[in-house]
């Protein structure tokens, strides 16, 4: 037997949308890509490697 259960709860969030004076929506938001990335080790701030060197980041979603 399986048995689902659903609840909804909902709460006050403030909110960062703005119309513009044309008429426009601006919301705040974030893009990721998903998959593998490729980054510096220096930029990912990694001390054990070079910092030259490629490493490669799966970023599920």
């Amino acid at each position: 037997m399986r048995i689902t259960i659903r609840d909804r709860v909902t709460f006050p969030v403030p909110s960062l949308r703005e119309i513009t004076p044309e008429g426009y929506l601006k919301v705040p938001g974030r893009v990721a890509r998903v998959g593998i990335q490729q980054y510096l080790a220096s930029e990912l701030g990694l001390t054990d490697r070079p910092p030259g060197q490629i490493v490669n980041v799966y970023l599920p979603h």
